[in-house]
């Protein structure tokens, strides 16, 4: 599957279960009893409330593309794309550094 498919059938379906935790939560009803109502395993309940709390608070994993390129001039040795912003990665950058600049990528 085209990864650009898998990201955005991977948001549409976080959005619906972020609308049926929305729901349950505005509902007078327990979390097991809204669930049993609305015919949803309270299994998947919570484990999508915990999916969408880690990537709403930026704790979800991910992982990145990062493309190998030939060296530039100024001895790059990887280019990283994330969100349509590329950076060119130098020899010698610490794990930390490749860190940092991927969550400022993100905040793109």
């Amino acid at each position: 599957m085209d990864n650009s498919l898998q990201i955005a059938n991977t948001n549409r379906e976080m959005q619906e279960w972020a609308d049926k935790i929305s729901a349950c939560r505005s509902s007078s009803l327990s979390v097991r009893v809204w669930c049993r109502e609305n015919n949803v395993p309270i299994s998947s309940f919570y484990y999508w409330q915990k999916k969408i709390f880690n990537r709403v608070s930026g704790r979800e994993s991910s992982f990145v593309e990062i493309t190998v390129s030939e060296k530039s001039n100024y001895g790059a040795i990887a280019r990283l794309t994330v969100n349509g912003t590329a950076v060119e990665l130098l020899s010698g950058i610490s794990a930390t550094e490749i860190a940092e600049i991927i969550a400022g990528l993100k905040q793109c």
